[in-house]
């Protein structure tokens, strides 16, 4: 519960690494308490691409299954050469955090107002929240 994003990884080598795909999708869902399945940020990787000759699982199967749940973002990695590892966790934090900005307001003073860009008074960090603040 609380989560803020989920990454799914299988392995490009396995099929049945990729098969177990749907199911850990489910209990996440169910597990996590998440709402709206459409805008919660999502990510699928296919790890070892630094495999390819192993590769048991194509490309176009992932695309395919992220289209059919929602346009999950995918992308395929090495973490043995780092090949696209922070690409994918910048990419979902981002999603997070652009979601997380748009539910949550910022408190300027006692009153919430939308966010906007406030350049004359001081702002100081709201809660740890990395995207709200309160004008002080």
């Amino acid at each position: 519960r609380g989560a803020e994003c989920c990454i799914l990884v299988y392995d490009i080598t396995r099929l049945t690494s990729f098969n177990s795909i749907a199911k850990w999708y489910e209990v996440f869902i169910s597990n996590s308490g998440v709402g709206d399945t459409m805008s919660f940020p999502f990510l699928l990787m296919g790890n070892k691409l630094d495999q390819e000759s192993e590769r048991q699982v194509a490309s176009s199967k992932a695309f395919s299954w992220c289209r059919q749940n929602g346009g999950i973002t995918f992308l395929e990695t090495s973490a043995k050469d780092q090949t696209n590892v922070m690409e994918g966790f910048v990419n979902v934090a981002k999603q997070a955090f652009q979601k997380k900005c748009k539910i949550e307001p910022i408190l300027i003073g006692k009153s919430i107002a939308p966010r906007k860009k406030l350049t004359k008074k001081k702002l100081e960090k709201k809660d740890n929240c990395p995207c709200c603040f309160i004008l002080i």
